[in-house]
């Protein structure tokens, strides 16, 4: 396996042949080699235009019949991660030429009244340079011809390839159904788009998406976004291509010639584990919440401890794509750990729909397993509810008595605003900035305790 780069050298992929499943790789041509060779030729041509390189480009893709239109393609970037990358796309002639004739404009302007020569000269370096800039992008789309044609002439071919790999941007989805009756198994795929990229391998069971159930319990920080995109999450980079088809192979292995033992593992010892998981936290809150340390499923969510006002705060700082939806709440450490206890069992009721279909398509056995989790969770979280009430009363209470200490703090700042006292001035001010930014954040605490309380009621009401 990965002689060469992936999807650079050659493109990876798997078939189904009469049910056996087989990992093969198909070496990338360089059909387009000839003819870049004739572009950068060209393009050093005394004389030689945009046009003309443009009218080369134009017939080498009418010679091949290329009309399939290429996604952004990744040129030079094994991190999936980053959002910025050459992204491969068509030349497009009129754009270039449009940037020209502004630029000839400009210049046009800007040097009026040098010499007509030397004003010819700066004019033929605008256009060199843009014909450069084609020149360079004809060689870079190539890059994607030749993937596209071998993949295409792959697939027209071999009828039995399943799943292949790619450097697409944006989404995709390869799906491979059948590996038995009731499995099948697909790859998902966002890259180039930060840390909302993915590469996930997906299982589902009877038409059910089987998720990593007990993740959620494994790590202080998991975010459910990022838990019911799939079964197995790998690095969003190139390398891992390999590493994924490994396991699909694995998997379907496992599935063909030893079901139960593949429906045990993946769904009821997961379910299970969820249950147990939840259950210590439940009781042993604090021990779990220290055992976990700082671990962290998605990358974007962290914690911090600062001073603020003169106290020793902890800040669950939720971060998540944007920086606008960051949101940051001030708790103290037993909150926190309370805040963890609450989040990580109502976070367990996103699981229910999953686990009521995948109830109603399985096994007597799986269902009795399933059901009985599902009652589990729902029991847990009608336990947390008087403990949620009781913290969000003491918090709410302390917001009451900030909001005081701020309208008392306000009218001492309108006061000093008539003393000549510019330190006073400064005192008030920072003092009332603080109070302020205080009673947001634990106002912050509030609002997500009534978040939880009106999850419990949504997911429990109609139990």
């Amino acid at each position: 396996m990965g002689e060469g780069v992936i999807n650079r050298d050659y493109i990876g992929y798997i078939t189904n042949n009469n049910g056996q499943l087989e990992y093969a790789e198909e070496p990338i041509g360089d059909e387009s080699s000839v003819f870049l060779d004739s572009i950068m030729e060209l393009n050093e041509t005394e004389g030689s235009t945009i046009e003309d390189l443009w009218r080369e480009f134009k017939s080498f893709k009418d010679s091949h019949q290329l009309k399939f239109w290429f996604r952004g393609y990744c040129i030079d970037c094994d991190d999936y991660y980053d959002p910025v990358f050459d992204s491969v796309k068509e030349p497009v002639l009129f754009m270039l030429q449009r940037q020209i004739n502004s630029e000839v404009r400009e210049c046009r302007k800007d040097y009026r009244g040098i010499p007509s020569e030397e004003l010819q000269e700066i004019i033929d370096s605008i256009k060199s340079s843009y014909k450069d800039e084609l020149c360079r992008d004809i060689c870079d789309f190539s890059t994607a011809i030749n993937y596209e044609m071998t993949l295409h002439e792959l697939l027209e071919r071999n009828p039995n390839v399943v799943l292949y790999s790619h450097d697409y941007k944006g989404w995709d989805n390869i799906m491979y159904q059948n590996i038995t009756d009731d499995i099948d198994i697909s790859i998902k795929s966002n890259f180039f788009y930060g840390k909302a990229s993915y590469f996930v391998v997906c299982l589902r069971y009877k038409g059910v998406d089987i998720l990593p159930y007990s993740k959620l319990v494994e790590y202080r920080f998991a975010k459910m976004a990022d838990l019911i995109k799939g079964t197995v999450f790998l690095e969003p980079e190139r390398r891992q291509w390999l590493t994924a088809f490994k396991y699909v192979l694995e998997l379907a292995d496992e599935a063909k010639t030893q079901e139960e033992q593949f429906i045990r593992r993946f769904i009821v010892d997961d379910v299970e584990k969820l249950i147990r998981g939840l259950k210590k936290i439940y009781h042993e809150t604090k021990s779990e919440y220290r055992r976990l340390g700082h671990s962290c499923y998605s990358p974007w969510w962290i914690l911090r401890f600062e001073n603020e006002v003169g106290m020793s705060r902890a800040y669950m700082s939720n971060t998540f794509r944007l920086e606008e939806e960051k949101e940051r709440y001030e708790v103290s450490e037993r909150e926190l750990v309370e805040c963890f206890k609450f989040e990580k069992i109502t976070y367990a009721l996103e699981y229910l729909d999953n686990l009521s279909v995948l109830a109603e398509n399985t096994t007597e056995k799986i269902k009795a397993v399933v059901c009985n989790a599902m009652g589990e969770i729902v029991t847990l979280n009608e336990k947390i509810v008087p403990q949620i009430k009781k913290l969000k009363k003491d918090i709410d209470s302390e917001i009451d008595s900030l909001a005081n200490e701020l309208e008392e703090v306000v009218r001492e700042c309108e006061e000093c605003e008539e003393s000549d006292d510019e330190n006073e001035k400064v005192f008030c001010n920072t003092k009332k900035q603080q109070l302020n930014e205080l009673f947001e954040r634990r106002t912050a605490v509030s609002d997500l305790l009534s978040g939880y309380i009106e999850k419990i009621s949504q997911y429990t009401e109609h139990k």
